[in-house]
This record gives C-alpha cells, sequence and structure tokens, in this order.
C-alpha cells in the first residue's frame, strides 16, 4: 500500500473511447514512478479490463456513465482505485472462466487479479468499488509476487 505518496485523479464517461486517456493516464504516472515498461502495460490493460466492465456490466453498454479514478502513488507502489455507480459487481458470485475452452470475453476479473498484486472490491451501496495494488519488480525479469 503507498505512503506518503501523491494522489492523482481522473473522472471519465463510460465510453470505450475514453479507455485510451485512462491507459495514458495510469501509464504516465507509473513511468514517473519508476515502473518498467512492462509494469505500466499491466497497470493499463488492468485499468482497461475494470473500466470495460464498468461499461459492460454496470452501465449495461451506457457511455454516459461516470468513472472515477484514483491512483496513490508512494513507497514503489501503485493503488488504483475505480469506482462506478451503476449495477454493482457481486465478487462473491465471479468464477473464473475455464481456460481449457476458448470464449469470446469473460476475462477481465481474471486477468485483473493476474496482473495486479491485490484486488479487493469495497462495499459502497451503489456502483462498485475496485482497488487494485501493484508494487514495483525489485528484479525486472521476476513477476513479483503472483
Amino acid at each position: 500500500m503507498p505512503e506518503a505518496g501523491a494522489l492523482e485523479a481522473l473522472t471519465i464517461d463510460s465510453d470505450p473511447k475514453r479507455f485510451r486517456e485512462a491507459r495514458l493516464w495510469i501509464a504516465s504516472i507509473a513511468r514517473r514512478n519508476g515502473f518498467t515498461e512492462a509494469e505500466a502495460h499491466e497497470l493499463s490493460l488492468a485499468l482497461n479490463e475494470a473500466c470495460a466492465n464498468a461499461h459492460a456490466h454496470a452501465y449495461g453498454g451506457r457511455v454516459d456513465g461516470k468513472i472515477d479514478l484514483r491512483a496513490e502513488t508512494g513507497m514503489g507502489s501503485v493503488r488504483l482505485t475505480i469506482r462506478d455507480y451503476g449495477v454493482r459487481f457481486d465478487p462473491s458470485r465471479y468464477a473464473p472462466p475455464e481456460l481449457t475452452h476458448a470464449r469470446e470475453g469473460g476475462y477481465g476479473v481474471y486477468l485483473i487479479t493476474k496482473l495486479m498484486d491485490k484486488v479487493q472490491y469495497i462495499e459502497t451501496g451503489i456502483g462498485t468499488c475496485v482497488v487494485m495494488d501493484k508494487s514495483r519488480r525489485a528484479d525486472p525479469g521476476s513477476r513479483g509476487n503472483r
């Protein structure tokens, strides 16, 4: 978890056309905080998947929903919070995809958990708030504690 770091925020619509802006935003933050290009890409991909889930599931494909993004940095880590105000995601009902049978879609939560060090869903009463932590790897060749 970040300590004594910076806080940056961005709000976007649930329009997939805005996801590129969000990916560039988090990648820039990651690079400024010493993350490798590969780590910045992993953060960008996890953020994109969370936004895509908000678009598809929380807002039912609508492009006018609000997604609040927050990045806290410090001590070699990033805590990324993605908050929507649509239909709530219930993580207790989530089942990982069967990887031996290819299908279209359904890999977002799985990818997020593989790319990030820690993922939590915070109860907010409305919508979904996902908090994802990622630390820089000590050894650029390692995959961290996954």
